[in-house]
Formats: C-alpha cells, structure tokens, sequence
C-alpha cells in the first residue's frame, strides 16, 4: 500500500495496519483448506480511497498473486 500511496502523494498514518486471520478448514475429500481474512485499517483516509488503495496491493503483492484462485480471501476496508 506505501507503493502506491506514495505514487498518489497519500501520506499513510504510520500507525495503518493489516491484520490477518488465516483458517485451516476441512475439504470435503477429507483433506484441508486454507481461508485468509484481511482486515485493513488506514486511518485519515477516506474509504473510497482506501478501498482504491487495497485493490491495487492487493493486484501487486507477491503473496496475494501466488494465491489468488486457490486460497479464499476476504478483505475488509475500515
């Protein structure tokens, strides 16, 4: 999120987080399954431009990429 706030001179609060809460979850073939809940705190920022900043991370991070399809990712904005 720095990259790109920094490329729309948004200054970020320092104290901005990203909390992750991953789940082990049972398949129906017996084995597992991983689901990632994202909570993402950017305080002094508006949430439409928070939301904006949040897709285009989540679009350029390497975890989210080596994911993305196979792991179930919900991501809240506040």
């Amino acid at each position: 999120m720095q990259l790109h706030a920094g490329k729309k001179s948004i200054k970020l609060d320092p104290n901005f987080s990203v909390t992750a809460d991953v789940s082990l979850c049972a398949r129906d073939d017996g084995g597992f399954a991983l689901e990632v809940e994202l909570e993402v705190n950017l305080p002094g920022i508006n949430q439409a431009e928070a939301e904006a900043l949040v897709v285009q991370a989540d679009h350029t991070c390497p975890y989210s990429h080596a994911i993305r399809g196979n792991v179930p990712v919900k991501i809240t904005v506040e």
